[in-house]
């Protein structure tokens, strides 16, 4: 994987992991969304290491991704869609 990305399997699935979390945070569908439980639920247990690495890869800290403004799309992080095929 280190030849093709140039990155080692665990910081892959780290930044993959963080790509998600920076996602949810972003969109924050779900009213009352704390950071250390999006970092917890994708398996980020150490809040202060987490908040590091986050900085690191995105220059801001969680909470100033959670605190700007954003537009919910209906499909992510809510149940607006049906598992019947209904809208």
């Amino acid at each position: 994987m280190r030849d093709h990305l140039g990155l080692t399997p665990t910081k892959f699935l780290r930044n993959v992991r963080l790509d998600r979390v920076r996602n949810e945070l972003a969109v924050k569908c779900v009213p009352g969304t704390l950071v250390s439980d999006v970092a917890t639920r994708w398996g980020f247990n150490n809040l202060g290491r987490f908040s590091a690495v986050y900085n690191e890869r995105f220059a801001e800290y969680p909470r100033e991704t959670l605190e700007r403004p954003a537009t919910c799309h209906p499909a992510v992080g809510t149940r607006a869609f049906s598992t019947r095929g209904e809208r």
